[in-house]
């Protein structure tokens, strides 16, 4: 992780542009006592896990300028459970109304001086859902055809069950295995795009998650499908895992 990170200030300073830290952020969602989000409700404030992010990053980024590092912070919220309708049924939200709750966040880490977009706006609902539908298609060929990828998805499913559990409710299986393919295809589009506006110089933020470390060694470094069955990868993201709690049990 230390040479990857390496790498990338290396290729932002040899390219004269900034390098890019990038936060994905979750909405702010109800939480417990302890800070452990309850996904019972979706709250327009800085939530206890987006507060991790925004005052320590920036801290982080003002540390590299002062060593002569030029860098900058980005903050982009996933909007994307906007259209999961049986989880914005519990919250009892339209998704127009979970975007405009979404929305009122961003605008006050906006506030606070940290560039924040929502997902879709920041990508375009149509590029980020047309490679999501493409990379959606090819998660669901690979997970009936190789039995690798079969046994690593079971796998993270059953680490996964009560979030997707509490998101949906009590699903079958197949439902809760879909769901979870849904998850690991917005990761790898959201590392495509982001990558396609900062190649090489980007270190990606996130919450402890398979799903993106799976993305991160897979799919989101494809060049090509003809790449892709040659086994030709892009380098991995450089990835800084926060501590940050997510399961709701």
């Amino acid at each position: 992780m230390v040479d990857q990170i390496a790498n990338a200030i290396n290729i932002s300073q040899k390219s004269g542009q900034e390098l890019v830290i990038a936060s994905s952020i979750c909405p702010a969602y109800a939480t417990d006592s302890s800070g452990k989000p309850t996904y019972t409700d979706l709250t327009d404030d800085l939530s206890p896990n987006i507060l991790v992010h925004i005052e320590n990053l920036p801290k982080a980024v003002e540390n590299l300028n002062c060593l002569g590092v030029r860098a900058k912070y980005q903050v982009l919220m996933a909007d994307t459970e906007c259209d999961l309708l049986p989880f914005l049924h519990k919250l009892n939200l339209s998704p127009d109304q979970f975007i405009a709750r979404v929305q009122t966040t961003v605008d006050k880490i906006n506030d606070l001086g940290i560039p924040t977009q929502r997902f879709l706006d920041y990508f375009g609902n149509e590029a980020f859902y047309q490679k999501y539908n493409s990379v959606f298609d090819k998660l669901i060929y690979l997970y009936e055809n190789d039995d690798s990828e079969r046994r690593k998805i079971d796998t993270n499913y059953q680490l996964r069950k009560p979030l997707i559990k509490t998101l949906l409710g009590d699903v079958s299986e197949r439902e809760g295995v879909l769901h979870l393919i849904r998850q690991q295809a917005q990761y790898t589009t959201y590392a495509s795009l982001l990558r396609s506006r900062f190649e090489g110089r980007l270190i990606a933020v996130n919450h402890q998650t398979p799903n993106f470390v799976a993305m991160n060694h897979k799919l989101a470094r494809v060049r090509t499908d003809a790449d892709f069955k040659k086994g030709n990868f892009l380098p991995v993201i450089p990835l800084i895992e926060l501590n940050i709690r997510t399961l709701p049990q």
